[in-house]
Order: structure tokens, then sequence, then C-alpha cells
């Protein structure tokens, strides 16, 4: 039950209640106690997912997300930036609540770049949002969010952006997230960016 240890747990239900049987450890990742940034992010997406998943609902893709993210963070060539984009993202997709960066939210025809209109749900084509003042996505980061919303989980981190086009995807999550979910995360005091 240790943070960053994920194992597998037998249950038995009684009428109001469970009980435990059994648990075996799967996998620890304490290496990210020697990386007070690994730390907070990771810390960051185990609320994020708390938030996201209900008590007897079944959440074995988030579960998986979390524990992919968790090896992310230990890849010192992987900016923990980029992780946190991809995890919010993704967490969006398996709640069934990612913003539409396929079509243009305006005029519906295929978009391969334009403005993240946060309170349209999503991308804007460049005819549609001339003289918006909203986000830019150009190319590769409208590319980086669609490849985000449809790739297996097991490739979702073997991708990179250039530091400026990473930040302009940050900036649009974190409006994104301030404008849809309603909640305060704790853990977001810890992180630097």
């Amino acid at each position: 039950c240790r943070t960053f240890t994920f194992a597998r747990f037998s249950m038995t239900r009684s009428r109001t209640a469970y009980r435990l049987k059994n648990a075996q450890i799967v996998e620890s990742f304490q290496e990210l106690a020697g990386d007070f940034d690994a730390v907070s992010y990771g810390t960051y997406f185990l609320e994020l997912g708390g938030y996201f998943s209900e008590e007897n609902v079944e959440a074995g893709e988030l579960v998986n997300l979390l524990f992919i993210s968790l090896k992310a963070l230990l890849k010192p060539a992987l900016p923990k930036k980029l992780v946190r984009f991809i995890f919010e993202l993704r967490v969006l997709v398996i709640n069934g609540e990612a913003p539409q960066v396929f079509e243009c939210v305006s005029c519906k025809k295929p978009v391969k770049e334009g403005r993240f209109l946060v309170k349209k749900h999503g991308i804007c084509c460049r005819e549609c949002s001339q003289g918006m003042d909203a986000p830019y996505m150009n190319q590769a980061a409208a590319a980086a969010m669609q490849f985000v919303e449809t790739a297996p989980l097991g490739k979702l981190y073997t991708f990179s952006v250039s530091e400026e086009v990473l930040e302009v995807l940050s900036r649009g999550m974190k409006q994104y997230y301030r404008y849809y979910v309603s909640h305060s995360f704790k853990s977001l005091e810890l992180l630097v960016e």
C-alpha cells in the first residue's frame, strides 16, 4: 500500500465492505523518491486518477495509464512536462471528455492546425478562427494531440516535440482543465514549471 507501488489485491466481499485476502507487489516505483520533480508529477497523476475514478466502477485503462506514466517519469530523455500533457489529455479521453482535435469545432472539416478554443471544446481551423485570441496549435501540436487521443497505451510515450510546441500544448491543457475541471489539486502546488 506504499505510494508508487502497484500491487494485485485479492478481496472478498461481505455485505457492507471488502475484506483483503492477499496482496502481491507487481512493480514498485521507489526510484521516483530520488527525484523531487518525478515525485511531484507522480503525486499529481495519482491525485488526478483518484478524481476521475469512482468506487465500484471498472478503471483498468486508467490504472494502466498510471502505470505507464510512472514508468515514463523515470525516462531521463523524456521531458516530465510532456509526460504531464500526455497523461492529462489521455485521462480526458478515458473519461469521455477529450477535446475535438480531428475536425474543426465550427465548420466540421478535418483540421491540421488552428486555434484551441477551450469553451468550444476543441480546435477551430485557421479559416474559422481568424482574429480569435486563443493558443495556436500548429501542425505539430495538433498532430501530437491527435496521436495522444488515439494511440494504444503502449505507444503513448514514444514521441517528442520541440520546447515551443510543448509550451503551447501545456498552456492549452492547463486552460482546458481550469475551465472544465472544477477541482483544486493540492499536488499541483508542488510542481514548478
